[in-house]
């Protein structure tokens, strides 16, 4: 979980701060947009650290409910490793205490990986809604697309959550194993009381499938940018740090290069035409 280090007040201008911890890299969510799907061994090794820190929170009765990609941050490390960080408890809930931190009552976190419970702003929450958005999440990281892609409008959002089936994340990933499939499936059952009970659970069904580390490496995710690369629109580099990974390769992030604009040319070459027409019609005209 991102710390807080020191917590207080401007004396000046009597504004609250937070200093937290400084991470470098990206949110899940921006890795997943630029390099497709996640391999399944890493995003399991991945989403093990993840249910690590929602453990520690549960652990000590705090609810996140706004569990998404763009709040597992990506933290690098100089060593090159890899760490999940769990952000953004700014809507989080004791569960001894009942209240929530931010208001009571509505519907709080984000429709695309919220569960029915918190869709319906259900007063009896506890730790599962993060069972669900967690493994919203992981479907997500596997496909390359959240559960409810297609849908815009909270409305179809909430009844879709509420009333249809999740879809299908063999037929969305097929390359994804049946065991992976079923873990994805058992954290997203409606009925509270059939879904996983804990993030425990989800860990201990990860761990079949992390391989012989549970470490995740910078230049594992370099080698699925590259795969990515290979299909996808041009990407250029955006930000190069001095520091390197464990191969000695300076660490870069990336994103799809921005199409440049077209008009400029257009034009400038609609002026030039225009202009050669203009000077071979005078040529021909007899001289005034």
């Amino acid at each position: 979980i991102v710390r807080i280090h020191e917590v207080g007040a401007d004396t000046e201008h009597t504004l609250p701060y937070i200093v937290m911890d400084l991470l470098s890299g990206a949110d899940l969510a921006d890795t997943v947009r630029q390099l497709g799907p996640l391999p399944p061994e890493v995003a399991a090794r991945l989403f093990l650290q993840a249910c690590a820190g929602l453990a520690s929170a549960h652990a000590q009765s705090f609810v996140h409910r706004d569990v998404k990609p763009a709040n597992l941050f990506l933290h690098r490390e100089p060593n090159g490793q890899v760490v999940v960080k769990v952000c953004d408890f700014g809507i989080a809930k004791d569960s001894d205490e009942g209240e929530s931190i931010t208001r009571t009552g509505g519907m709080l976190g984000s429709p695309m990986y919220m569960s029915p419970e918190q869709a319906t702003a259900s007063n009896t929450i506890d730790h599962r809604p993060d069972v669900w958005s967690l493994g919203a999440s992981l479907y997500h990281a596997l496909s390359g697309s959240p559960p409810w892609e297609g849908l815009e409008s909270a409305g179809e959002l909430i009844l879709a959550v509420c009333t249809k089936p999740v879809p299908d994340l063999h037929e969305r990933a097929p390359w994804v194993a049946g065991e992976l499939v079923d873990a994805v499936r058992a954290c997203m059952r409606k009925n509270p009381d059939e879904r996983l009970g804990s993030m425990e659970e989800l860990a201990a069904r990860l761990r079949d499938f992390v391989g012989a580390t549970d470490e995740v490496r910078l230049s594992e995710l370099r080698r699925v940018g590259r795969r990515t690369m290979a299909s996808s629109a041009p990407l250029r580099v955006v930000s190069v740090e001095p520091d390197t990974d464990a191969s000695g390769v300076a660490s870069t992030i990336f994103e799809p290069a921005k199409p440049r604009a077209r008009w400029p040319w257009a034009v400038a070459a609609a002026v030039a035409v225009g202009g050669l027409a203009c000077a071979w019609q005078l040529s021909r005209s007899p001289t005034p």
